[in-house]
């Protein structure tokens, strides 16, 4: 059975209408980049100082070091640090400070697009810059 061309034209009106107002599935991070996995992951980040805004507009910079260790450092004196890996099953970042967040641990994917980092997921660092070398073969 056809359509009626005024039905198709009322679906068409109506797809079009709903793509329209629906957000990009990757509204939340990184929209062009990839996710940052084991060695791509330590290759980008160790030794690179990370940038970004908390939800309260507060300024930050986290540090990563070999053997799983995270300084963090803001802009009103707060500093911390802790410890960080990745999640086996999916890659994931994984943070958990001495005292920031009462050292409560958090995961979420990382992705990379040029220098802006985001997270899918638990915010860990909403979205920030890489103010160090990225190594470009991982671009």
């Amino acid at each position: 059975m056809a359509f009626p061309a005024y039905r198709t034209i009322c679906f068409l009106g109506v797809a079009i209408l709903i793509a329209a107002m629906t957000p990009p599935v990757h509204a939340t991070y990184a929209e062009n980049g990839r996710q940052l996995k084991g060695a791509m992951f330590v290759g980008v980040m160790i030794g690179n100082t990370v940038a970004g805004k908390r939800g309260d507009g507060t300024r930050y910079h986290v540090y990563f070091l070999n053997g799983g260790i995270a300084t963090y450092a803001d802009e009103h004196a707060e500093k911390d640090f802790g410890r960080w890996w990745l999640r086996p099953e999916d890659n994931a970042l994984c943070l958990e400070w001495r005292s920031l967040r009462g050292g409560e641990s958090r995961c979420a994917p990382i992705w990379l697009d040029g220098r802006i980092l985001s997270a899918k997921g638990h915010a860990l660092m909403h979205r920030a810059e890489l103010l160090g070398a990225v190594v470009a073969g991982f671009q």
